[in-house]
């Protein structure tokens, strides 16, 4: 399967409280799909069906939790400046970004084999530095190293993630570290805080109404947003 970098893409100008980022994005997310889609048409492979999978360009949009993410991490620039951040299932990263300008020491992971150039050329655009390492999550001997922030936006969309990545999110956590997830609400997120409090975190959560921008997913929005918030940390028994 062709895996080379043959988007077409489109600027977008990203305006997080008082801080701007400038972004390429995917610039039509259902004809990447449907491209992706009738590449595969003819192919009965399983193999070949669930490597189109992993290859979906979902990553190359700005979707409503990244943005919410990005803006609780620069509201938090006093405690970001200096500090370890890991953000998981970037996608197009911009939490990434976010903690990059607020000083953090940023590494970014993913599995999709076109988000490095992506992140690559955005981080350029906003004059950030940010690394990348690839990794799949499902990975059980995945180790990144520990980090005081460990953070993600909409990475609970499906049943297996609860279970593989929970338990390698608190891997990453340093100690007195903390776990920031940003959903919509999704079925399976809420599954992931369940999971993470039973693995002896406590949780806070927060819930935060976003009006959409030009630059969120492709799907239509309703008017505003409710993105939910929820920071773990290690409980004290």
């Amino acid at each position: 399967m062709d895996r080379s970098f043959r988007y077409r893409l489109t600027e977008s100008r990203v305006a997080i409280g008082p801080e701007t980022f400038d972004l390429e994005t995917i610039a039509d997310l259902d004809a990447e799909v449907d491209r992706l889609c009738a590449s595969i048409a003819d192919n009965v492979d399983p193999a070949i069906e669930a490597e189109a999978l992993d290859l979906a360009p979902y990553f190359g949009v700005l979707w409503p939790s990244a943005r919410a993410l990005g803006e609780w991490l620069l509201e938090r620039r006093a405690e970001i400046a200096g500090a370890s951040v890991l953000e998981v299932g970037c996608g197009l990263g911009l939490p990434a970004l976010a903690a990059a300008r607020a000083g953090a020491r940023v590494l970014a992971s993913d599995f999709h084999p076109h988000v490095p150039e992506l992140l690559r050329r955005n981080a350029l655009r906003n004059r950030v530095t940010c690394e990348y390492r690839h990794a799949d999550w499902r990975d059980e001997g995945l180790f990144l190293g520990e980090f005081d922030h460990v953070v993600g936006s909409d990475v609970f969309y499906d049943k297996e993630h609860v279970g593989a990545l929970t338990p390698r999110l608190a891997r990453h956590m340093a100690p007195g570290g903390r776990i920031v997830l940003a959903d919509p609400g999704r079925a399976w997120f809420l599954r992931a805080v369940e999971e993470l409090v039973r693995l002896g975190f406590e949780a806070h959560e927060e819930r935060r109404a976003l009006t959409p921008s030009a630059t969120d997913d492709a799907i239509r929005s309703p008017e505003r947003r409710e993105i939910r918030i929820v920071t773990f940390r290690r409980g004290s028994g």
